[in-house]
């Protein structure tokens, strides 16, 4: 059976992965300054080494209870040519996780939850991560705009 590296962690009581070629870097314990008016899905602005990064709640984006204990760690992606940060509640560890079996389509739109997968006992969700930080890409597009 072939294996892949996966990023592990934490979401609202639920785990999840994501190939580890997808992420950036991860940061943990980070301060995430908020942003007033911003909108649901945006926790706030993080600085990394001098770069300013937005940094999206993963859990709204996928539709889950973001009521929980506070975020704790950030994945960065690269999309197209911006970094964005999305908040989780928990980093957990790199894994090899055996091959996904697909999530069934919801009529809902494409979601960034692409296939689940059993390991060890513990059902993990597999995370387009950079499907799920590309709607923050328009709004950071639009902000570098000079009227």
């Amino acid at each position: 059976m072939t294996t892949s590296e996966f990023l592990t962690f934490n979401l609202a009581g639920q785990l999840f992965a994501t190939p580890v070629a997808d992420v950036r870097e991860v940061l943990g314990d980070v301060r995430i300054a908020p942003v007033p008016g911003a909108a649901s899905d945006l926790t706030g602005l993080v600085n990394v080494r001098g770069h300013v990064l937005c940094v999206l709640d993963l859990a709204t984006r996928l539709g889950l209870d973001a009521s929980g204990p506070g975020h704790r760690g950030v994945v960065v992606v690269e999309v197209g040519s911006e970094l964005v940060g999305l908040a989780v509640d928990e980093l957990l560890d790199v894994e090899l996780l055996p091959p996904a079996a697909p999530v069934a389509e919801t009529g809902r739109g494409r979601s960034p939850v692409v296939g689940t997968v059993d390991h060890g006992g513990q059902l993990f969700q597999l995370v387009d991560i950079k499907a799920a930080a590309d709607p923050l890409v328009g709004v950071l597009e639009l902000s570098e705009v000079s009227v």
